[in-house]
């Protein structure tokens, strides 16, 4: 079973992200690159690496986002034809040694039993088992039957960022598929957002001003959605509505937190999607 790690990148500390590719390209047997990347002098160095062994470089003419990117990824891994498997990675994910391995015992053993979709790291889930059934799980470190795209879609391009996987793991849910945490593997590094706040205590993802546009005009796309979890609409839009007086009064750049995160409920509104114009 051969495995295509695709690795999408946008405006990366280059040094840092080639210590990480050169650890993760160990584990795997072929990387796709897509760079979303905007600034030409990250480019030019990316562009590079396509003189690795074993690795390929798509470039963007700009960032389209992390649908589009790792659609793209995927249907190169498709015409490359001689891949079982495909492993998503952000460019601040570093697998653990193994990892791989770990995934290919995991499907071996879990196939005969239920219809997979995704196998993915441990977060903060609470395990009772070696591995536990969830309803969606971040990107990074996933490992998907690469086959699974023509039976689920591919990426939804116009949530640009936020929700991506989540969307793509809801309609696999909504197909029969299984999605598994398993307690073994591992990101060593994955950074959320832009670092963590304080607030009274509670420790919270710091977003980008840009990305609650997404993050809201996102959760109001999916709230419309018939495959999309109740208990997941219910929580998360009560979670991002008592956090809009929280990053207004607490964030310190709050006129462009308010900015963004009306332009979403309009962007919305006017079914405007995609990449945000400002």
């Amino acid at each position: 079973m051969k495995v295509c790690a695709i690795i999408i990148t946008y405006n990366p500390n280059f040094q840092e992200f080639y210590e990480y590719y050169k650890q993760n390209i160990k584990e795997v047997d072929y990387a796709i690159i897509v760079d979303n990347s905007e600034n030409g002098a990250v480019r030019k160095k990316i562009k590079k690496l396509s003189t690795e062994l074993s690795t390929e470089v798509i470039q963007l003419d700009s960032n389209r986002g992390i649908a589009y990117a790792q659609n793209r990824g995927v249907e190169r891994a498709e015409e490359l034809g001689k891949f079982t498997f495909v492993l998503f990675l952000d460019q601040d994910s570093l697998l653990q040694k193994g990892m791989i391995s770990i995934y290919n015992e995991y499907y071996k053993k879990l196939k005969n039993q239920y219809n997979i979709a995704i196998l993915g790291v441990s977060n903060t889930q609470k395990f009772t088992n070696d591995y536990l059934s969830v309803t969606q799980i971040i990107s990074s470190g996933t490992f998907t039957p690469l086959t699974l795209f023509q039976e689920i879609g591919y990426f939804d391009e116009d949530l640009f960022i936020d929700f991506v996987e989540y969307d793509w793991c809801w309609r696999a849910k909504a197909k029969g598929y299984e999605i598994f945490s398993i307690r073994e593997c591992k990101l060593l590094t994955h950074m959320h957002g832009d670092g963590k706040i304080n607030i009274l205590g509670i420790s919270m993802v710091k977003p980008s001003s840009v990305r609650l546009y997404y993050q809201y005009r996102n959760l109001l796309t999916l709230l419309k959605r018939s495959y999309v979890p109740l208990k997941w609409k219910i929580t998360m839009a009560v979670k991002m509505l008592v956090k809009i007086p929280i990053y207004i009064f607490l964030l310190k750049d709050n006129k462009n937190t308010i900015k963004y995160i009306f332009r979403g409920f309009r962007d919305f509104f006017l079914k405007k999607q995609g990449k945000y114009i400002d």
